[in-house]
This record gives C-alpha cells, structure tokens and sequence, in this order.
C-alpha cells in the first residue's frame, strides 16, 4: 500500500490544521481500512481515532474529503481503461 507524507508546520500539524498521526489515520480509513487496521498504520490507538471521529469535524472530514480523491483518481483510471479498450476493439 501506497502511503503519501503529510507536510508539516512547526507546531507539527498538517496544513489542513490535523497531527500527522491524524492525517495518516484518515489517510488509512479513506482507503478503506478498518479502525483497527488504521490503529496500526498510523501509529494512534483505536479508541483515540474513534473519539477523533467523534470529536474533530476536520479529521471527518478529512476522511471525506481523501476518500472523494481517492474515488475520482480511480474513476479517471476507469475512464482512460475504456477509452483505450473500446479503441482496440473499434
């Protein structure tokens, strides 16, 4: 699996204002991984994502916001693969 580096400011939160630890939790869970797999990815505990789902808006939607990425890279992916497919067959 493919994992991406958040950017990092001084206070060591990522630009969208999320802890790296955050950022790869949401990373993970927007991927499709369980909490328990997303635990372990990031780093953080189990109980600490689910009360940062619960409690911070931004790591919400933050998860919203890579999964919709994640969708469109693959639906672009999908798109170019027909596209190429119905030239071989036309």
């Amino acid at each position: 699996m493919v994992t991406e580096r958040a950017e990092t400011g001084l206070n060591g939160l990522t630009c969208g204002g999320l802890t790296p630890k955050q950022e790869a939790a949401a990373f993970a869970l927007a991927a499709g991984a369980t909490l328990d797999e997303a635990a372990s990815q990031s780093g953080a505990g189990l109980t600490t994502i689910k009360t940062w789902g619960a409690t911070i808006p931004a790591f919400s939607r933050r998860v919203t916001e890579l999964r919709g990425e994640m969708t469109a890279r693959a639906l672009g992916r999908l798109v170019d693969s027909m596209a190429s497919a119905a030239e071989t067959l036309g």
